[in-house]
């Protein structure tokens, strides 16, 4: 059994007329896309610090990287380190077992 629907019946409706649109300025659409797409990818740029946390202080990521650049501050700019964050329900760095794994 098929069934056919006749396009005049659905040119009164919204997104028939959006469809006709968009493809009737197919080139302007496609590049007004693209131009937002590049805008938001630039936004990655930013980084989290532009997020506001509404009157509660910094986010915790904002602190967690605060803390981390002040607590892990090398002395020679040419060194490599690496920072090594773990979460554990029982165990801290203050437990022998840990401190002979790590």
């Amino acid at each position: 059994m098929e069934s056919v629907t006749d396009p005049k019946l659905l040119e009164d409706r919204f997104f028939y007329k959006l469809g006709e649109f968009t493809y009737d300025r197919r080139k302007v659409v496609l590049a007004v896309g693209l131009i937002a797409c590049l805008g938001m990818a630039s936004m990655i740029s930013m980084g989290a610090d532009w997020a506001e946390s509404w009157g509660e202080g910094d986010l915790e990521s904002i602190e967690a990287a605060s803390m981390r650049n002040n607590a892990f501050v090398a002395e020679d700019e040419g060194s490599q380190s690496f920072i090594l964050l773990v979460h554990h329900n029982a165990l801290d760095d203050s437990s022998e077992e840990w401190r002979t794994a790590v």
